[in-house]
């Protein structure tokens, strides 16, 4: 296992650009760490294809008259 003090910055770990599982071992004034998989190509962080839902439906809503609905009145509020 690697060796590093509690107080390093998490560059010290020496990881690429990825995703990574990592095991790690906190004592007193160390952590010890043993990187157990990693990828550095991972399809999550790929860019999606985009749907048209912005496209269709942004810019498209509207306030309610909620006087007689506190719930709705709050989200309308908060996001609208």
């Amino acid at each position: 296992m690697n060796t590093l003090a509690k107080s390093d910055p998490l560059s010290r770990l020496g990881l690429p650009i990825g995703s990574h599982t990592i095991h790690v071992l906190v004592e007193e004034d160390v952590m010890r760490f043993e990187v157990q998989a990693s990828a550095t190509s991972d399809p999550k962080l790929a860019k999606k294809k985009s749907t048209g839902f912005l496209k269709r439906w942004g810019n498209t809503a509207r306030k309610l008259d909620a006087s007689s609905d506190p719930w709705l009145a709050h989200i309308q509020e908060k996001h609208l």
